[in-house]
């Protein structure tokens, strides 16, 4: 596995305020404290964000959707087909729908994002090459893609999209929009690395405080965390 993170420098050229974060779990070995946390914070998140922003218009209005809509506009990506991470599951929420995958991890995880508004993604270390883990524009005619839940033809790979990657494998798309079903995370999954990103300064507060909860949680349950590390 690979702790050699880069953000290229043609990506901070688009993004000059953008800054990611990284967490590093090891052990997370899954328990019925671990199931039942990740299903308590997603319950306590929902309810949080139903109080602040009670409707979908609501959550619109807010300057960090506004401000994610604009990143992904900049990448050429239509906002309303495709949108942050964060805006995804906030929908998710607001509206009531099934919000628990089945994996503690992730559970956890996207609860922090409602709870701190924040874009996250995360990838099982075990799957993870020792290539360098770069943020970088895509390489459409090189690139290559598998995405959770989806199918390639409906997350083309386009110049001027941001994607993390590993050689010429994507394990994002477009930010932390969606995650490859190569690296993603599973229920026997125990390594880990959370990534959190933001393009501005609000953003980037939100995405520290969500990697520094998830990083609590697991504390708490015993497990080796690093430190929330920017990448530099």
């Amino acid at each position: 596995m690979t702790t050699n993170f880069r953000i290229q420098k043609d990506v901070l050229g688009l993004f000059p305020e953008l800054r990611v974060f990284s967490v590093l779990v090891r052990g997370a070995t899954p328990s019925p404290a671990f199931i039942e946390l990740g299903i308590r914070r997603l319950e306590e998140a929902v309810t949080h964000l139903r109080q602040l922003l009670p409707t979908s218009e609501a959550l619109m209005g807010t300057p960090l959707i506004t401000q994610w809509r604009d990143a992904y506009k900049s990448m050429g990506v239509k906002p309303s087909a495709y949108r942050c991470s964060f805006e995804a599951l906030g929908r998710r929420a607001i509206a009531g729908k099934p919000l628990d995958t089945g994996v503690p991890a992730v559970n956890l995880y996207n609860a922090a994002s409602i709870r701190h508004m924040a874009c996250l993604g995360a990838y099982d270390v075990m799957r993870l090459s020792s290539a360098p883990l770069d943020l970088r524009f895509c390489r459409p005619e090189e690139d290559r893609f598998s995405p959770l839940g989806g199918s390639a033809d409906d997350m083309p790979l386009r110049s001027g999209l941001v994607v993390y990657a590993q050689d010429s494998e994507v394990l994002c798309w477009g930010l932390n929009h969606r995650d490859s079903e190569k690296t993603c995370l599973h229920a026997d999954t125990t390594d880990m690395v959370f990534m959190a990103e933001g393009v501005t300064p609000g953003h980037a507060e939100n995405a520290q405080k969500a990697l520094a909860a998830i990083r609590a949680d697991l504390q708490q349950l015993g497990f080796d965390t690093s430190v929330v590390h920017e990448v530099a």
